[in-house]
């Protein structure tokens, strides 16, 4: 999958250790995590991040809302003139 969060697809976003799957960035209803998936809001993970990322920790809090507001920024870059919430149905800013 091609992401719009980094330019480097074969290592983890958060340590850089080498990639085991992507994370879909927004995955709450199956029509958001399909146009994630095709507007490119998916991130490169390592195991041991994945599983922290699924471990409902203090940790994954953080890192998914700043995944979430980094999502948005970046896809309202991408996308000038289209509303983020109509598309993805939350606001995350």
């Amino acid at each position: 999958m091609k992401s719009i969060l980094t330019h480097d697809p074969e290592h983890c976003y958060f340590c850089r250790a080498p990639k085991w799957t992507d994370h879909i960035i927004i995955s709450t209803f199956p029509q958001y995590e399909r146009a994630a998936i095709a507007d490119g809001l998916t991130v490169p993970v390592c195991w041991e991040c994945n599983v922290k990322l699924h471990a409902h920790s203090r940790w994954s809090q953080r890192m998914m809302r700043q995944l979430h507001e980094a999502a948005q920024l970046a896809w309202e870059e991408k996308h000038p003139g289209e509303v983020f919430e109509r598309r993805f149905g939350r606001n995350f800013l």
